[in-house]
């Protein structure tokens, strides 16, 4: 399922991985076709993945910033070039690869931390059942 959720989310971004290489990356194994900058994506989310999970799991967590900065530094880490943990200085646009046609332009820059300050009040407003219980609310 783990792999299935990483061959997904990362196609969306353009990045192409086969099953068996996501299989390998949820098991730490080494690629078998994917090259080495498509790997550093895929184990970043990963990564990340593991990271959700275990706060799931966190009496003591919050919806904060922070944590998803953290969330944001461990999927980019590998390009500093991307602001990895940190809210970007400017625009930020989404362009279709076979057409150049924008299909997403972000807000503004100033307006991010107030929108994930927005986020983190209606996280925190969320079902209490998922928030409080020791199991994280999808299977793993």
């Amino acid at each position: 399922m783990i792999a299935h959720a990483i061959q997904g989310s990362n196609s969306i971004e353009g990045y192409q991985v086969s099953l068996d290489d996501a299989a390998a990356a949820v098991a730490g194994d080494e690629p078998v076709e994917t090259n080495p900058q498509t790997w550093e994506v895929i184990t970043g989310y990963r990564d990340a993945l593991t990271y959700v999970q275990q706060l799931a799991r966190s009496r003591e967590f919050t919806w904060q910033h922070m944590p998803l900065n953290a969330l944001h530094f461990i999927m980019l880490r590998h390009d500093l070039s991307k602001w990895p943990g940190r809210y970007r200085p400017g625009d930020i646009h989404i362009d279709e690869a076979h057409t150049g046609r924008r299909v997403y332009t972000g807000p503004d820059a100033d307006d991010v931390p107030p929108l994930i300050s927005e986020l983190t009040d209606w996280l925190a407003d969320g079902e209490p059942e998922h928030r409080c219980s020791s199991e994280p609310p999808w299977p793993t």
